[in-house]
């Protein structure tokens, strides 16, 4: 995730690299508070997928020097966005699991790794698309807010695939989290501060965009 960072190119972000910071740690709070407040069906995923769309574009804009900086392309915003989960998360070509499925909307054969899971609901969501698995929802890719937290990733029958959502969220979140924690770590760390951590539940710690680290209880 990290390879290539320099501290003082973080530093030196431009303007929109840091209103995307900004906006980054903003849907991940946003995000943490959904799934604190017992929201996580209808808000988490929205707000998280938010956040994976701003991390992916601001990881691939600081690959650049300040010098020749310009804004990522619109159009890559797919390959940003796996690109940026394979980082953490092996894609096929690193070992990682794939899954053949059968695309609701073409019933043709289609095969997923853990990222391009994940940007079926990206896309699902941002066309607000309700993927609430008890709803029965008509689409490939589904989420189960009622298998425990720490139980399998989902299940897969007749070419669908039935995810654990809170396994899903929390393991996007982690990723999430880290490129914020490193990003500000590299950052403190050319400055010659320190920086906290963000912990996992159940009183964990998010990133809030105006007073930095903010404790959530969950109920």
């Amino acid at each position: 995730m990290f390879e290539g960072f320099d501290g003082k190119r973080l530093l030196a972000m431009v303007p929109q690299e840091v209103r995307w910071m900004d906006n980054l740690k903003k849907a991940f709070y946003e995000s943490d508070i959904a799934f604190a407040d017992g929201k996580a069906a209808d808000d988490a995923f929205p707000a998280l997928c938010k956040a994976v769309d701003v991390a992916a574009t601001l990881h691939s804009s600081l690959q650049h020097s300040v010098a020749s900086w310009s804004p990522p392309p619109q159009k890559d915003n797919k390959r940003k966005f796996t690109e940026f989960l394979r980082s953490e998360i092996p894609g096929t070509d690193e070992n990682g699991d794939d899954i053949d499925l059968i695309d609701a909307r073409t019933q043709k054969p289609v095969q997923y790794d853990f990222a391009d899971i994940f940007y079926a609901i990206r896309c699902m969501i941002h066309e607000n698309e309700n993927l609430n698995d008890a709803e029965q929802p008509d689409y490939h890719v589904t989420l189960d807010w009622s298998i425990p937290e720490h139980g399998d990733l989902g299940y897969q029958c007749d070419g669908r695939l039935t995810c654990n959502a809170k396994a899903f969220w929390w393991r996007v979140r982690s990723v999430v989290a880290k490129f914020i924690l490193g990003t500000e770590s590299f950052m403190a760390y050319e400055r010659g501060d320190t920086s906290g951590t963000i912990h996992s539940h159940p009183a964990f710690k998010s990133v809030h965009p105006n007073d930095g680290r903010h404790t959530i209880k969950t109920s």
